[in-house]
């Protein structure tokens, strides 16, 4: 009886390409509660085996899938600060990079604004290293303060846990195609604690750059 033929095997980096791509495609179509090592095995179309030569688990191939990501939106983000000089307007930039990150791919989006807060405390600590860049920028804030002193760094962490809570939530109500609608809204949380409600109201007003 003739046998099925055997698949060639995939190189390693093509077959991890493969598996990242599965388990993006499985928990933004049944989230991650309901993903299983199994069903990214399926998508990806390898066996367990070779899964398990890649990650330990379901969270291990999340959270690598999440330091990718990390990467990509530090290097857009940071790009972007360093093209302007000030604190607002670098705050200003990254604000429209980040939201630029997350329309160019609403599924990348996704991952690491909602999956993210299913999955286990190798992923959050992922997510959490890669705000580490916001927090430190909005913590520059204080510099344009008569005091710096009379704030601290937990100023910066409570924005920028805000700012992601309201990324997370007009993903929820699918309005990340409107985004830069919100950019005003966002400098505005950012602007208040540092500069007062004057500025932080200049904020609502300003208009959002062309695009290129």
């Amino acid at each position: 009886m003739n046998s099925s033929p055997t698949r060639p095997a995939l190189p390693p980096d093509q077959e991890r390409r493969q598996i990242l791509d599965a388990v993006v495609e499985v928990c933004t179509r049944d989230s991650y509660r309901q993903a299983s090592v199994e069903a990214v095995v399926a998508e990806a179309g390898i066996t367990r085996a070779a899964f398990d030569r890649h990650f330990t688990d379901l969270e291990d191939c999340f959270t690598a899938h999440i330091l990718e990501t990390r990467e990509t939106f530090l290097i857009e983000v940071g790009g972007a600060v360093l093209q302007a000089s000030g604190w607002r307007e670098q705050m200003r930039a990254a604000a429209y990079a980040i939201v630029r990150f997350w329309q160019e791919d609403e599924r990348r989006a996704r991952m690491i604004l909602i999956e993210v807060l299913s999955a286990g405390p190798r992923a959050q600590l992922a997510r959490d290293e890669g705000m580490e860049m916001m927090v430190s920028l909005i913590d520059q804030g204080r510099q344009e303060m008569p005091d710096p002193e009379l704030l601290s760094r937990a100023t910066a962490e409570a924005v920028a846990g805000a700012i992601y809570n309201q990324m997370r939530v007009i993903l929820e109500q699918g309005g990340i195609d409107r985004g830069r609608e919100h950019v005003p809204e966002l400098m505005y949380t950012v602007v208040l604690p540092y500069l007062g409600r004057e500025a932080a109201l200049e904020e609502l007003e300003m208009p959002p750059p062309e695009e290129g």
